[in-house]
């Protein structure tokens, strides 16, 4: 049934107000709608509309616009809404609340009503002119404002927060930034963030290795699901933005790094029809094609489908150095009923690099030599790094009522890794010289992470709460062969003489040796567990005073095991990790806050007997947790 949404909602005129509601939706009826249009006749002012479900969105909206919206349940149901903040007139924040739905805004002589975008009407194609004109009253538009966040970030178990009123130091990287620069990997964009330092290129090991405040972050936080792996396998071409958080994050999702994380979201299914094609070059003969598509795929919306397929492969802008990627990445929602919602994901990549880069060394120099040539790898062409990543994905989204929803999601991802990597030396008297040129043997790495969360709204007195109560997870397995490297041999079978006293020129055209190719038996190296039961509430005093209160009880443990099978080692530790926020809003396009978090870190290894030299610390197994303030 369609229901209305009055223009003032006083609580003494409510069965008056509903009955004119109803009257009006009648006589909308036998009306013509009229599209949305950029009416400027209309009261600009700001609004500040959380993401979340659909129908919660346009309810707020509609009443802080004073407008008439009549919303038939059938159409919103599982529909979620990517929110708006900014400046602009009823139609024009209509239009971005709806953006992504397929679904569009009429008006009426009695008001605005919801309705499908007609697959074959002509004003799917009068959006874009809306967009400007929206950016007009307030909302930035062209190049800059294609690099704005159109969603709210997910920052672990709190939800519905826009960016500006999370009380956390959050910078987003949003795919529009990695398409007009052609970001080839996430290094790209990385070094135009100014809060994230990177401290080794993608083309090193495969994955986006940075410095947050100072400290190295290699791992990720997947759609809000923390895996303990590294970010093998993820692609800008998949990704709808990368979220930064500086500082600690272990209320939000257990222990981790201290510095901060990265949560990458990935593209979501479309409820309008998406079709681009992209060809480029990333620089140098490396040319790529991408293609990402997405619609509904039945009338009703209760199917929709994102795909995104990419292929590349040539040399890079480095002399004989060659890049090879493709991707196969695709999600489905699946609306069950009107409150309930299933969205699932899956992909697949392959990414290899001959002609590595790599960390060198000099010995034997008192003096910083000059710069050496950016077009060189330094590395022979036989040195290669190669990974395989296969992800799979679930979310589910409960609207049990209008007070409780439940969410809760579950991620699996498995790396095949194997590389030949060098690492030259540099002197000044004999010329290249290199540590030993062993290579690793295939091996696997294993993460699977999930959470459930339920949400509970309720007001007691005058102050409104959303309380979350729930929990997260996540494991980490690494499968290797006995032998974790092999050392190399020449032809005739003898150990291979580390080379020495080369020219640069010896050096890239080094005869490759050979390799031993029974790597042994394949054994579970080490494990990792996360844990984390989580309960937070997110209050809000009034339009300018609110607050985050929450606690965490954290648990991480390790694991090693010898190639027969056999546990060498293990470390847990369990920690209360609070955290407490206190936001003010003095007007509405500024935020003021101030926050508290604690959070769990593995701690290193030390000597077991304080006065031992360094040498015999490695021989000792006693860490402790580290926490402290945000």
């Amino acid at each position: 049934m369609p229901h209305a949404i009055p223009r003032t909602p006083p609580r003494p005129q409510r069965h008056t107000t509903i009955a004119i509601a109803i009257a009006a939706a009648c006589l909308a009826i036998g009306s013509v709608p009229h599209p949305v249009q950029a009416q400027t006749t209309q009261a600009v002012r700001h609004y500040d509309i959380p993401a979340g479900p659909l129908d919660q969105a346009l309810n707020r909206f509609a009443a802080e616009a004073g407008i008439l919206l009549t919303i038939d349940a059938k159409l919103t149901g599982n529909r979620q809404s990517n929110g708006f903040s900014g400046n602009a007139n009823p139609g024009e924040g209509l239009k971005h609340l709806l953006r992504g739905t397929g679904l569009e805004a009429v008006q009426g002589q009695n008001g605005w009503q919801l309705r499908r975008i007609p697959a074959t009407s002509p004003r799917a194609t009068e959006l874009a002119p809306v967009v400007v004109s929206a950016s007009s009253s307030g909302t930035p538009g062209g190049t800059a404002g294609d690099f704005l966040s159109k969603a709210p970030p997910a920052v672990g178990p709190w939800e519905g927060r826009t960016l500006l009123d999370s009380p956390y130091s959050i910078s987003v990287m949003t795919n529009e930034q990695a398409g007009n620069t052609v970001a080839r990997d996430f290094d790209q964009l990385y070094k135009m963030n100014p809060v994230v330092q990177n401290s080794a290129p993608n083309t090193i090991f495969g994955y986006p290795s940075v410095k947050i405040r100072g400290f190295d972050h290699s791992t990720s936080i997947v759609d809000g699901v923390r895996l303990s792996s590294y970010t093998y396998g993820l692609s800008t071409e998949e990704t709808e933005q990368v979220e930064v958080m500086n500082g600690l994050s272990g209320f939000l999702y257990g222990a981790g790094n201290v510095g901060g994380i990265a949560n990458y979201v990935l593209k979501r299914p479309t409820y309008d029809r998406l079709a681009n094609v992209t060809a480029g070059n990333y620089g140098g003969g490396q040319w790529f094609g991408h293609v990402d598509l997405g619609n509904r795929i039945d009338e009703d919306g209760k199917f929709a489908y994102r795909l995104n397929a990419v292929y590349s492969d040539g040399d890079t802008a480095k002399d004989d150095q060659q890049m090879k990627k493709w991707l196969l990445s695709g999600a489905l929602d699946f609306n069950v009923t009107d409150n309930l919602l299933l969205q699932l994901e899956a992909a697949h990549t392959y990414w290899r690099l001959d002609r590595v880069d790599t960390r060198f060394y000099s010995s034997g120099l008192s003096y910083w030599p000059d710069a050496f040539d950016v077009k060189k790898t330094y590395t022979p062409g036989w040195t290669f790094n190669e990974t395989e990543s296969d992800r799979i994905g679930a979310n589910v989204r409960y609207n049990i009522n209008d007070a409780l929803t439940l969410r809760s999601a579950y991620l699996y991802k498995k790396d095949r890794r194997e590389f030949l990597i060098i690492y030259p030396i540099y002197t000044t008297t004999t010329g290249w010289t290199m540590y030993a040129p062993n290579r690793a043997t295939p091996y696997d790495t294993i993460s699977q992470g999930a959470y459930t969360y339920l949400d509970a709204t309720f007001k007691t007195g005058g102050i409104a709460h959303k309380l979350t109560a729930g929990g997260s997870w996540d494991t980490y397995r690494e499968e290797k062969h006995a032998s974790n490297y092999v050392s190399p041999l020449t032809d005739s079978g003898a150990p291979y003489p580390t080379p020495s006293e080369l020219t640069t020129e010896q050096l890239h055209d080094l005869t490759a040796p050979n390799y031993p190719t029974n790597y042994g038996p394949r054994y579970k190296a080490s494990q990792a567990f996360n844990k984390n039961v989580v309960i937070g509430d997110d209050i809000r005093f009034s339009d300018q005073w609110s607050a985050l209160l929450g606690l965490n009880h954290a648990t991480l443990e390790t694991r090693s095991y010898a190639t027969n099978g056999q546990l060498s080692s293990r470390y847990k530790s369990s920690a209360l990790t609070p955290t407490v926020s206190l936001i003010y809003k003095p007007v509405q396009p500024l935020t003021a806050y101030l926050s508290y978090m604690e959070s769990l870190e593995s701690g290193g290894v030390v000597p077991n007997d304080p006065t031992s030299r360094k040498s015999t610390a490695t021989q000792s197994s006693t860490s402790a947790p580290a926490t402290g303030p945000s």
